[in-house]
């Protein structure tokens, strides 16, 4: 049943996007988790120790309420905690929302309008966008697919798969932890260490299988396969993230361009390592290939998952008939 919701929501995601309205389960846990920072400060005066408090506490208790949640369901019919199931996974996984953010972008800059194509990218990156040239922005607009691919693909169908909508929604609800509180500013230089290191270590194995997936991607998207994954692991670990550089450099390496460089954030210059440094500079149409890459990464990350399901379902019917002796 696990395998069908994840193929479900899946599809879902694919058909129906991620449409905005008010009660969507990842806005909610945004909600919550400011709810927790007001509540918390209060109490607890000492910034560190308070988020820590606040990336304990809010991942735990989202999974407590997503285990109550299906429970409940469950008692009052099966149908309706494994469509409960297929829903939160399908608020999880991210293929055509962030193809449909990118496409305006896209689409902007093919009517040579700057000024739209920097709004519609301001809102999926967390970088400065009003002063940048079209160059900056196919740059930027790539490397936000190729970190997508992980935190808003791999690494929720990967939890989707590992423990069904209980984890996934921890997973969000560390993902969100990090992007509203993991800044290197003054209100959360400090409160928001914690949050961001956990969202490192929920992405740590999903971040290392993705080059692997990226190279599938490419051999069946038309890239070129071997350099996706030769860049994906030479440059992986050069960029300022522990895991984004994994995803990036493999994509950079399948589109043989090259990503990394300078942005700006909140004002302040950041210089960030090259990928793949022999690459030439990104172009429109790379925006495109980035999108297509995508799609065929979560088509491989999806069959990856269902395989796991299915060896582990395999070895535990084993264990099961045989008592984990031959």
């Amino acid at each position: 049943m696990l395998a069908l919701a994840l193929i479900l929501g899946y599809a879902l995601d694919l058909v129906l996007g991620d449409p905005p309205y008010r009660f969507h389960p990842v806005r909610l846990v945004g909600a919550m988790a400011k709810l927790y920072e007001d509540r918390i400060r209060r109490r607890v005066q000492d910034d560190v120790k308070a988020g820590w408090l606040l990336a304990i506490a809010l991942p735990l208790d989202v999974f407590l309420i997503t285990v109550g949640l299906l429970w409940l369901s469950n008692l009052a019919h099966p149908a309706m905690a494994f469509a409960l199931s297929i829903f939160l996974i399908y608020s999880a996984i991210s293929v055509r929302d962030m193809d449909d953010h990118v496409r305006r972008v896209d689409e902007s800059l093919g009517r040579g309008d700057l000024a739209s194509a920097r709004q519609h990218l301001a809102k999926i990156v967390g970088r400065d966008t009003g002063t940048m040239e079209e160059k900056d922005i196919v740059r930027a607009a790539v490397e936000t697919v190729a970190e997508g691919s992980l935190d808003g693909i791999v690494s929720p169908i990967f939890y989707a798969a590992l423990g069904g909508a209980p984890f996934v929604m921890v997973f969000k609800t560390a993902s969100t932890l990090d992007s509203l509180f993991g800044y290197r500013n003054e209100r959360y230089e400090n409160f928001g260490r914690f949050s961001a290191r956990l969202d490192d270590l929920m992405n740590f194995i999903p971040a290392r299988i993705t080059p692997f997936l990226i190279a599938l991607a490419a051999f069946f998207s038309g890239s070129d396969a071997a350099r996706a994954l030769r860049v994906g692991f030479r440059d992986g670990r050069n960029h300022p993230s522990p895991n984004s550089g994994f995803p990036e450099s493999s994509f950079a390496g399948a589109l043989g361009i090259r990503l990394g460089g300078l942005s700006y954030y909140e004002g302040q210059a950041v210089k960030k390592p090259f990928l793949h440094t022999e690459g030439r500079e990104p172009e429109r149409e790379d925006i495109a290939k980035s999108v297509r890459l995508m799609y065929f990464t979560s088509f491989f990350a999806l069959l990856f998952s269902l395989v796991a399901l299915l060896g582990a379902g395999m070895i535990f019917n084993h264990l099961t008939r045989y008592g984990g002796l031959e």
